[in-house]
């Protein structure tokens, strides 16, 4: 009765367990739980460029085609009237197809290489591409709508108010056009152009 009692309480071992005491542990590889790197955080994405810094690029891209444009009607006093009046307009249109096509291949105007800015692909990164196009009408929509008027309501523009219209239509709309992307900072300030182009501005400095 003593050796049963002692057999099942752990005081003599039982035969045939023996043979489980030489087997080795099972190795279980750990399962590998993934990291995931906010945006923000992440040191191989761009920051998005902020809207003071991008809307002084656009100004000071503004200030050079304003500047070539009095320069090409001072420099054609000796032309006919008419001409001068073709330079105002085609001077302005030949600055947006070159920034249409310099932001289309390598994602940057004048005054945003110069301040380290780049336009690339909101999703790859890579180049805009052609969907610049739409992004540069986008922006000057507001000249092309200012001419729109001055062609078909041109009389109305010989009064002060009309004037003031015609001058202040332009610089209004962008304001608004600002005002909208600086409060777009969870889509990393995508305005209106952005969003049409699938882009987006980021810093590269």
């Amino acid at each position: 009765m003593s050796d049963e009692k002692g057999a099942h309480d752990g005081s003599a071992p039982v035969p045939g367990v023996e043979i489980f005491d030489d087997l080795a542990p099972v190795p279980v590889a750990p399962v590998p739980v993934p990291t995931v790197t906010p945006r923000a955080e992440d040191p191989s994405t761009p920051e998005p460029a902020h809207p003071v810094v991008r809307a002084f690029a656009f100004l000071l891209d503004g200030a050079a085609t304003f500047v070539l444009t009095v320069v090409a009607v001072f420099a054609s006093l000796n032309a006919s009237y008419g001409f001068a009046f073709v330079l105002i307009l085609l001077v302005p249109a030949v600055s947006a197809v070159v920034a249409t096509v310099l932001t289309a291949l390598f994602g940057f105007t004048p005054a945003k290489a110069l301040l380290g800015l780049r336009v690339v692909d909101a999703e790859t990164g890579g180049r805009p591409g052609w969907r610049s196009i739409l992004r540069s009408l986008l922006i000057v929509a507001p000249l092309l709508l200012d001419l729109a008027l001055a062609w078909t309501v041109g009389a109305t523009f010989s009064s002060d108010l009309g004037l003031a219209v015609f001058v202040l239509l332009p610089p209004v709309v962008w304001a608004a056009m600002l005002a909208v992307l600086a409060t777009r900072r969870r889509d990393r300030y995508r305005g209106v152009q952005d969003l049409a182009a699938r882009s987006v501005v980021v810093s590269v400095r």
